[in-house]
């Protein structure tokens, strides 16, 4: 059973004892089974936006860079475009693109925020 993303606990226990690959899962189902609802409420659509930032931000903590980039850069269509997870999302993809010389990236993601 997917975590609900206002308890973290299960979640947070599984970073805290380095079970990345168990946090990763947790995290993704609970996203497939939130992000994917035809008409959710407010506090779904925030659900959905905190298991995948979570997740980008697991990924960035474990130093996989690249696949954090393009995990933060999917939460503005994965959230359908609501303000401030895909304004979050895309401003870390586009720092952390920076961060790694990908100037032209860094910038893409950088001008959707403004």
């Amino acid at each position: 059973m997917a975590p609900n993303c206002r308890r973290r606990g299960p979640v947070l226990e599984r970073e805290r004892a380095g079970d990345v690959a168990g946090a990763l899962a947790a995290y993704r189902a609970t996203s497939a089974r939130l992000c994917n609802q035809p008409a959710p409420s407010r506090r779904v659509r925030e659900d959905c936006a905190r298991a995948l930032v979570g997740e980008a931000e697991l990924l960035e903590r474990d130093g996989d860079h690249d696949r954090a980039i393009a995990a933060y850069a999917a939460i503005a269509t994965r959230t359908g475009g609501a303000p401030p997870p895909s304004a979050l999302g895309l401003f870390r993809a586009g720092r952390l693109a920076y961060d790694r010389d990908r100037v032209t990236e860094a910038a893409s993601y950088l001008w959707q925020v403004v």
